[in-house]
């Protein structure tokens, strides 16, 4: 399940480009429409671009892309809003492959159907579906139905693409936390490869303080009984649970701007979630967003480590295929001598 070959090539070079003090972004969240079909109460994007929904045009996002690339980004979601009710999602995507960086999508899945979902799977090399939790919490968060809708287009990326990574993402919250029980076991029975189970970012929709002990019960149950199917490890685990008693995060602490966020307005942060200002591609090019110092927030709520987090794991598991992959060839070159 590991990434495409240019990741790894972006990757070293983002690495270099750090340990020179340079800015190296290696992830990025291109949201790419403020539309969207779901109202979730988690959700602070679409009350932002509900009155004037941004969407970015064609010719600029491939326009982005291409400075994406130049940049080194080596990794690079499209998001929303539902990224998928942009008419032009999987050209945007494919204008990200051809400026040699791994396109990733997140979507509530609900425009995934029968007649596109090869298509999708086939143009993404990271698909993450969104679902909080079993049906009644997800549904009181995401809305009436929409786990069916959800876990049906998991099931299809599954079927278009057997051996896919399909990752199904929850967000925990005061709203779902009591509908967990089955959730990871769910989503793998529905076609998910693995699960992750992230807290809500904001303190004020964190489940209580004293659910802290049964949630990471079942957290660590499920990576005892299988180790793979949860994203989260067992130091990741104990973070939440202090996010969860104290309900204080640590502050953002990466001394290199590891990711970047660019929205439909075409305003670029150093964070999807803090929202830390670097410029604005209306005015100026990535590469000169990128030059100017990232003030980073002491009151950050942590999450971005999350995204950190599943950087290092997509890596770790692709240079593992990657280095099976090479020890199989050996095997390949020393039979035919």
């Amino acid at each position: 399940m590991g990434l495409p070959l240019p990741f790894y090539k972006s990757f070293a070079k983002q690495l270099v480009r750090a340990r020179r003090g340079e800015a190296a972004p290696f992830f990025a969240t291109f949201f790419i429409t403020g539309q969207c079909n779901l109202r979730c109460d988690n959700c602070f994007f679409y009350r932002e671009y509900e009155l004037d929904p941004y969407e970015v045009e064609l010719p600029v996002a491939l326009e982005v892309a291409d400075q994406l690339g130049r940049a080194g980004v080596a990794l690079c979601f499209l998001a929303g809003g539902e990224p998928l009710m942009h008419p032009h999602a999987l050209e945007i995507a494919q204008g990200l492959t051809a400026a040699g960086v791994v396109p990733g999508l997140f979507t509530n899945g609900f425009p995934v159907t029968a007649r596109n979902a090869r298509a999708i799977t086939e143009t993404f090399g990271r698909l993450v579906v969104s679902i909080d939790g079993n049906e009644a919490g997800n549904d009181r968060v995401r809305g009436a139905g929409s786990y069916a809708r959800s876990t049906s287009a998991v099931g299809l990326l599954r079927a278009a693409d057997p051996e896919g990574p399909v990752l199904v993402k929850c967000i925990l919250s005061r709203n779902n936390y009591e509908d967990l029980d089955g959730f990871v076991e769910n989503m793998l029975a529905a076609g998910a490869s693995q699960v992750s189970i992230q807290l809500d970012s904001y303190v004020d929709n964190l489940p209580p303080a004293s659910a802290a002990g049964d949630i990471v019960r079942l957290l660590r149950r499920v990576r005892a009984a299988d180790p793979g199917a949860l994203f989260e490890d067992d130091e990741q685990i104990t973070l939440a649970e202090t996010f969860l008693t104290t309900r204080t995060a640590p502050p953002c602490t990466p001394e290199q701007l590891g990711q970047i966020a660019i929205y439909p307005d075409l305003r670029v942060s150093g964070c999807c979630q803090c929202d830390q200002p670097l410029g604005d591609l209306k005015h100026e090019t990535l590469e000169a967003a990128l030059a100017r110092p990232l003030v980073r927030s002491g009151a950050c709520h942590g999450s971005c480590r999350t995204d950190y987090q599943l950087i290092d794991s997509l890596t770790r598991g692709g240079l593992a295929d990657l280095v099976r992959e090479g020890r199989n060839g050996l095997r390949r070159l020393r039979g035919k001598r």
